[in-house]
């Protein structure tokens, strides 16, 4: 989770739930008032995580491929990795 004025902007990312969500907070910051999806299921998403809040744009990475290994736990090889993708969402005010 990041802090971008007076909310938190959350990546979810397991099976049933892959979105990039801005929680907005109320004014002692201890509870939630509203909360906006930003980006829900993009066709690029493997395990979207890690971000960075830059003006009023929040860049994370879509596809870390944190699933991305064998049965015996060992990570696939380098031709099935996929390049890594950046995307971009707005936050609004």
């Amino acid at each position: 989770m990041y802090f971008y004025r007076g909310s938190l902007v959350a990546i979810q990312n397991h099976a049933s739930l892959n979105r990039v969500a801005r929680f907005f907070l109320n004014k002692s910051n201890d509870g939630v008032e509203k909360m906006k999806v930003l980006e829900s299921n993009h066709k690029l998403f493997i395990v979207p995580t890690t971000g960075v809040c830059v003006d009023n744009d929040f860049y994370y990475i879509a596809n870390s491929q944190l699933s991305s290994y064998n049965k015996d736990k060992t990570l696939f090889l380098l031709e099935k990795l996929k390049e890594v993708v950046i995307l971009k969402t707005g936050l609004g005010h």
